[in-house]
């Protein structure tokens, strides 16, 4: 410690620094470190948001620990983290966990959890942009969505990408197609939304075995 700091009555007991741990607010701290006081810097401006249950953290009857995290992608770090609630879910932990980031200029993916509109607003309103994934928990919205696909198939204005990456010891294969969301979605409940995306059913395989996906996931994106 004397390297980085004036000691001149020597190293502090433990109890002196847990005093002040103790006196800290978590949550100011949080704030104060994913501010930017860390010196972290996101390269490829993209922020993933996920949500992962704490492995053993449950004993004596209680449920384990449900964490939020923010992910910068390229850097692999944990940027931010909120905890869940007891009997409350991610949809109440993400804005909390948003609100202490800054997101000016960076591409916020969340999954479908995450697909609000309120969360989407304050994605917008914190200057950042978000890619949300669309499932069965916005049904108006993903029927839309895929029945605009339909009828635009095979129409050139279809703007696809084919992409093949190797994973975990695996080869996955995708296309996705987009369109723009003009007339498509409600700009009021998705503020700049200006585009939508269909990501096809991929071909997976593994060494010496192959297994094919039907899943078909749809995107929003500011």
């Amino acid at each position: 410690m004397r390297k980085f700091l004036v000691l001149r009555n020597g190293v502090a007991s433990e109890k002196t620094f847990l005093r002040i741990f103790q006196a800290l607010d978590p949550k100011q701290l949080k704030r104060r470190s994913a501010a930017g006081w860390l010196g972290w810097s996101v390269p490829d401006r993209r922020l993933g948001v996920d949500g992962k249950t704490v492995r053993g953290s449950g004993s004596g009857g209680e449920s384990p620990i449900h964490m939020v995290s923010a992910f910068a992608t390229e850097l692999g770090v944990v940027l931010g983290q909120e905890k869940v609630a007891s009997k409350s879910n991610e949809i109440t932990a993400i804005p909390e966990l948003l609100k202490a980031l800054h997101i000016n200029g960076l591409l916020v993916s969340i999954d479908a959890m995450g697909c609000q509109k309120n969360i989407a607003g304050q994605i917008t309103d914190q200057e950042g942009d978000y890619l949300l994934a669309v499932k069965e928990n916005q049904p108006k919205l993903l029927e839309a969505i895929k029945t605009e696909f339909i009828d635009q198939y095979p129409s050139e204005e279809v703007d696809r990408h084919r992409q093949v990456l190797t994973s975990h010891g695996r080869i996955v294969g995708q296309i996705a197609s987009v369109l723009p969301a003009e007339g498509v979605v409600n700009l009021a409940d998705w503020p700049k939304c200006k585009t939508i995306g269909l990501i096809d059913p991929s071909v997976r395989w593994v060494t010496r075995s192959r297994t094919w996906s039907g899943a078909t996931t749809s995107v929003l994106a500011s």
